[in-house]
């Protein structure tokens, strides 16, 4: 196909615009194909973006319908068992034993685990979605006040990879897996999730206190020369912070066992 092209004097021609006009018409008409392959994707794509876009939001809606429900169920449920809990204490006046109060209050919070996994039904069948998160954070809470900590990290660990470092949820579900790690003595895992914040630029309005609670986990394993090393860094650097009045107490503390026994931990 020979190629043409338009010259200075056409341009400037009267029907200038009517012959370049023809020409790209006639070059679509030649390429036809190629350009209905072109805008079909083009129409695909953007459907398909605004049709995912839409079917987020719509998911998110359902998820928080979802979870809107379980919570209000748990509610109700947390406060029949204060009730039931200030029946029980008020029964030893009646002749029950106090072993039976705590027995009775005691199956009567077990009922609360149904709706536990409840949350957990939430996380898997909404995956992705914030609602999700937040029946993660709702379901490991109450897991740790029923002083389960097991089940709380689980809870947690459904959504732990949904959650992007930049995201300012990232640095509270780390902060809240290193509590519960260190309440189940494991300090190495603690460290770890703690770490995960520390060295997380966008988290370090959390730096201070994850400091502090690894010099503690340090600590724990009798790693004392660390500890005292992270206490002294939470004084230095976050000196106004309750988290370096801590820490100063802890150190103060940590060098006098030192002093006092000198064949205990780690000089």
């Amino acid at each position: 196909m020979s190629k043409t092209k338009i010259t200075k004097e056409e341009l400037k021609g009267p029907d200038s615009f009517v012959m370049f006009s023809d020409r790209v018409i006639k070059m679509i008409e030649d390429h036809r194909k190629l350009v209905m392959i072109v805008l079909v994707a083009a129409f695909v794509l953007g459907a398909s973006y605004v049709g995912y876009e839409q079917f987020e939001k719509h998911q998110e809606v359902v998820a928080k319908e979802a979870l809107f429900k379980v919570e209000n169920e748990l509610a109700k449920k947390q406060e029949s068992l204060a009730e039931k809990k200030d029946i029980a204490e008020s029964k030893d006046s009646n002749g029950a034993t106090k072993a039976e109060v705590v027995t009775e209050a005691d199956s009567f919070a077990a009922e609360v685990e149904p709706l536990l996994q409840k949350f957990r039904q939430v996380i898997v069948d909404y995956k992705g979605t914030q609602s999700a998160v937040s029946a993660a954070f709702i379901a490991a809470e109450a897991y740790a006040e029923n002083k389960n900590p097991k089940e709380a990290v689980e809870s947690l660990k459904l959504v732990v990879n949904e959650v992007k470092p930049g995201h300012l949820t990232y640095g509270i579900l780390q902060s809240k897996l290193a509590t519960l790690s260190m309440d189940l003595g494991n300090y190495e895992h603690a460290i770890e999730h703690l770490d995960n914040v520390i060295n997380k630029s966008q988290q370090k309005y959390l730096f201070a206190d994850a400091l502090l609670k690894k010099g503690i986990c340090l600590e724990k394993l009798n790693k004392n020369s660390e500890a005292l090393g992270v206490y002294s860094q939470v004084d230095e650097d976050y000196s106004e912070t309750s988290a370096a009045r801590t820490a100063r107490t802890f150190r103060r503390l940590l060098l006098l066992r030192q002093n006092n026994n000198s064949s205990g931990g780690e000089s």
